[in-house]
Order: structure tokens, then C-alpha cells, then sequence
């Protein structure tokens, strides 16, 4: 299901993966994605499902479990450019981040401690 690809994320291994993007959001979106790519442990502990759900929420800025400060950072990043970091819980309790490079090139998801 996932293709290993031979960027690295903390020394970590990135998988390639398929996800569908939640209708709501591809109307909505407030930027680029760009490439894909998951580390290894997220790929482990996240299911496609939640992963899409994940970017959908990222892409419409709604940037989860982040303080307010980092929300106006996001915020101002979509606006003038710069990294955007979204932080979000797992149906088993973990916490990922989805993060997207200031060029729109790359947005990764990873856990945590990957980062």
C-alpha cells in the first residue's frame, strides 16, 4: 500500500501514501500541499482516513491542536509565505503534526517525536 521514497524526516524513512481529501476541502483550500510524504512511525500509528481528514483540515486552515499564537503564525504564513504547522490528535491518542515548506514544495506528516 505505501511506496518507500528516499527522503528522510529525522533520520526516519518516508512513505508515500494515497489519501482522499474530504470534498468540503478542495473548495476551500488556502494553499498548496505539493508533495506528500509520511514518516515511517506515522504511517504505523495512522490509518489513510485520518491522514486525509488531516491535510483536509490543514489546507482549510484549521490548524488543530496549536496554540493561538501559532494559529496567527499560520495564519500569516498562508498570507506572506513561510512554513505552516498544524498539530492534531490521533483516534488512539498520539500526537502528529502535518507540516508544509514555505515554498508549497513538500507538506509531511509525521509523529511528534519525529520532529
Amino acid at each position: 500500500m505505501l511506496q518507500q521514497t528516499t527522503q528522510k524526516v529525522a533520520e526516519q524513512p518516508l512513505d508515500r501514501v494515497v489519501v482522499s481529501l474530504k470534498p468540503w476541502a478542495k473548495s476551500q483550500n488556502r494553499f498548496s500541499l505539493g508533495s506528500v510524504a509520511i514518516s515511517g512511525t506515522a504511517a504505523a500509528m495512522l490509518d489513510a482516513d485520518e491522514i486525509g481528514l488531516a491535510l483536509s483540515r490543514h489546507l482549510v486552515g484549521d490548524w488543530g491542536e496549536v496554540s493561538d499564537i501559532e494559529k496567527l503564525i499560520n495564519d500569516c504564513c498562508v498570507e506572506f509565505g513561510g512554513k505552516l504547522k498544524s498539530a492534531y490528535l490521533s483516534a488512539c491518542g498520539s500526537r502528529y503534526l502535518v507540516i508544509t515548506d514555505d515554498a508549497r514544495e513538500t507538506t509531511t506528516v509525521l509523529a511528534e517525536s519525529n520532529h
